[in-house]
């Protein structure tokens, strides 16, 4: 008879501001809270880790006002 095991991880962000200091308590938070795999805390939104990098090449198109994308040309 196979034994199942089950171990834990996190997805998503935390809702913090980006800096050292949120990053190590994030990381200590998944710890104390049990998670057998912490992984790299996300505290930049997933839409601006893809789309802020993309917007700064000149003429492409992708422009951030207000803190939205826009797809201009």
């Amino acid at each position: 008879m196979n034994k199942l095991s089950w171990v834990s991880t996190v997805v998503g962000s935390f809702p913090l501001e980006n800096t050292n200091e949120n990053m190590e308590n994030a990381f200590k938070m998944q710890i104390e809270a049990g998670i057998d795999y912490p992984c790299y805390p996300q505290l930049i939104s997933m839409i601006d880790q893809f789309l802020e990098p993309l917007s700064e090449i000149p003429d492409s198109g992708l422009v951030q006002k207000d803190g939205k994308y826009y797809l201009e040309d």
